[in-house]
């Protein structure tokens, strides 16, 4: 692969004095234009030691408006990216709609670097550069652009920049690197070349350039930059036809739940505390051990959600745990891929998040109300697996809770809010109006458990027509998973 680019390629000074002003006017006007996009730009730099992807980027800077710009760099992970799923970080770090990252490595050259020093086994490499390419796929279709470029040196030009490193510098931290990279030359080329190989695909290619000479590769590199932007801004306005999926009926798992299940009132006056106790302590032992977790509460309205979620607050140190209730996404929100807003939410290592209603919104409420076009939330299945699948595999427990009622059951509760002063905020027309949808919702529900209900984080479904049953089988529920995993 590298050696179809190691071609001696070079620009002159007047070539490349000649090249730039044009070049430099259409990156500012397309820079500027993209501010409209429905996406964001992410350049991601990559390559040998001493290709001078630092150089480039330094360049690149003081031709741009740098308002709208981020530079990151993923050099050393700081405490809280430590404690937290490793994609956080780069979650984290996505620019905004119409703005532009550069990303110095991403979330390659780490993997690539272990795979060199033969410290990932082959198969798992792979799994890891596949990760990559389903990360990139899933923000390419919700509008981001990528330009991916790997800056190769020939071996003969990386041991020349290697040798006037040392004779610079005599030694130190930059000469010790530069000399493992150099020893390291064709097992880093062979993982690159694998990784490259791995994560090339028509949502986020791969260009290799040739960086012996600094002028062909920084002209080169600025031309990508310049068309994709353009290409970009070119299709603004565009209306892109929706695939349809194949049509299918989910499984009727919903009418398994028995809902005739209940609890008599002493036996839950007297259960109720001990397993909030229970919880506390199996809480306790998460945070010593600085396992998180998540638990997900998702159901109809007026299932009896809310008051389960305060049983488990009130029986948690306030000090561990936290409930963050979904609304409609904020303009910043809106700024980024829908499953943003809730990787910014992840737990610190040992404490407890409980979500009333989630992601699965997705394919729930945005789907029946149309909020999300049918590409977007049937793709979402395997993006919301793929997210618990990085949750799960940092050592998160996530425990996921559909609390089921029937109709009969949901309007008696809507007349009893509407009767009751202290209850009566709890009733919206928008309620009223969800309810007209049963149907809709209920066939929505039946999908998205079946095919979001995995090895790594199974679905919990919960007969809620009796509340007090309902709130005793949650508890033992999330204190049964939190046993199994600690």
């Amino acid at each position: 692969m590298f050696e179809a680019v190691e071609l001696g390629q070079k620009v002159s000074k007047k070539e490349f004095d000649d090249a730039l002003p044009e070049l430099r006017t259409r990156l500012i006007q397309a820079q500027t234009a993209f501010s409209k996009y429905h996406g964001p730009l992410v350049i991601i730099l990559n390559g040998m030691d001493g290709a001078g992807k630092g150089e480039l980027m330094n360049y690149l800077g003081g031709l741009m408006d740098l308002r709208n710009v981020i530079i990151k760099t993923f050099w050393q992970e700081n405490g809280e990216e430590k404690s937290k799923p490793l994609y956080w970080k780069y979650w984290m770090s996505l620019p905004y709609r119409g703005h532009i990252g550069f990303f110095f490595g991403a979330w390659y050259s780490g993997e690539m670097l272990e795979a060199a020093k033969g410290n990932i086994e082959s198969a798992e490499y792979e799994r890891r550069m596949k990760r990559a390419a389903a990360f990139e796929s899933s923000l390419a279709d919700d509008g981001a652009v990528f330009v991916k470029f790997w800056f190769h040196l020939s071996k003969k030009t990386s041991k020349k920049k290697t040798d006037e490193l040392k004779k610079k510098f005599g030694k130190g931290e930059i000469v010790e690197r530069a000399m493992w990279h150099r020893e390291k030359y064709d097992a880093i080329v062979k993982a690159a070349e694998r990784g490259i190989r791995l994560t090339d695909h028509s949502k986020a290619r791969w260009h290799l350039i040739e960086a012996d000479d600094k002028r062909h590769r920084t002209l080169k590199a600025l031309r990508i930059i310049v068309e994709t932007l353009e290409a970009a801004v070119a299709s603004i306005g565009a209306k892109h036809k929706a695939e349809k999926r194949a049509v299918g009926i989910a499984p009727p798992v919903l009418s398994k739940v028995d809902l005739s299940l209940t609890a008599e009132y002493e036996d839950y006056k007297k259960k109720l505390p001990e397993l909030q106790e229970r919880l506390n302590a199996m809480a306790w032992k998460a945070y010593n051990k600085k396992r998180s977790v998540i638990a997900v509460f998702e159901g109809w309205d007026a299932a009896g959600k809310g008051s389960a979620i305060r049983r488990i607050v009130q029986g948690t140190d306030i000090r561990l745990a936290s409930v963050i209730s979904v609304a409609a996404p904020t303009d910043e929100e809106k700024a980024h891929h829908y499953l943003w807003r809730f990787w910014r939410h992840i737990p610190s290592a040992g404490f407890i998040t409980v979500y009333d209603r989630s992601w699965y919104g997705r394919v729930l409420v945005e789907r029946v109300e149309e909020f999300a076009a049918e590409n977007e939330w049937s793709r979402s299945f395997e993006e919301i697996n793929e997210f618990e699948e990085h949750l799960t595999e940092s050592g998160i427990i996530l425990v996921k809770f559909w609390v089921h009622i029937n109709k009969d059951e949901q309007l008696k509760r809507f007349k009893e809010r509407e009767k009751l002063p202290w209850k009566q905020y709890k009733i919206t027309d928008e309620d009223w109006r969800n309810r007209e949808k049963w149907d809709m919702y209920e066939e929505a529900a039946n999908e998205m458990i079946s095919r979001t209900s995995t090895w790594h984080s199974p679905w919990n479904l919960i007969a809620g027509n009796d509340k007090k049953y309902a709130r005793l089988k949650i508890l033992e529920t999330m204190y049964e998973a939190m046993e199994e995993k600690l």
